[in-house]
């Protein structure tokens, strides 16, 4: 708990995008063992542009999605805490040391849990192949991109924009 308990002492916009990375990791963690189990044993990893099948791969790869998810997210929580906790005073005027910095960690934290979670879906597509499944998760995987693409933008514009 002691990861977690540097959230309570961010900013109100800190912290939500805090519970988003961390409501993203338990996606990820509970989707994974769900469509490791409808998924075939060996699951089409890679296709070429041609369509023409390149490589098939076990199931079990899945968990390393995961496995990435945890240690991403301990990695730049840790990061972020150090950062936040030994950022100086600024002087009068100025942006805090650092803010730049957490701000990108952040949001590299929010699209490195739903690109894992993006991957863990593409392969139950593909091992769906043209199902009414696969099609769902398609749309799964364009919902989760065009929120992300949002709420990414408009982070961006509301640090960078018009000032």
């Amino acid at each position: 708990m002691a990861l977690f308990s540097f959230i309570s002492r961010l900013d109100k916009k800190e912290r939500r995008f805090e519970i988003i990375s961390l409501v993203l990791l338990a996606v990820l963690l509970l989707l994974t063992p769900i469509i490791w189990s409808v998924v075939p044993d060996k699951v089409l990893i890679l296709q070429q542009d041609t369509g023409a099948l390149d490589s098939y791969n076990n199931k079990s790869a899945l968990w390393m999605f995961p496995l990435v998810g945890v240690v991403i997210y301990a990695a730049l929580s840790i990061i972020k805490h150090y950062l936040i906790k030994y950022r100086e005073a600024p002087a009068k005027g100025e942006e805090p040391e650092h803010t730049t910095t957490v701000w990108v960690l952040r949001l590299v934290k929010m699209i490195a849990m739903a690109g894992l979670i993006i991957s863990v879906l593409e392969v139950w597509v593909a091992a769906s192949k043209d199902s009414p499944v696969a099609m769902a998760g398609i749309v799964l995987e364009v919902l989760i991109v065009a929120a992300l693409f949002t709420v990414v933008f408009k982070e961006v514009m509301a640090k960078y924009g018009k000032r």
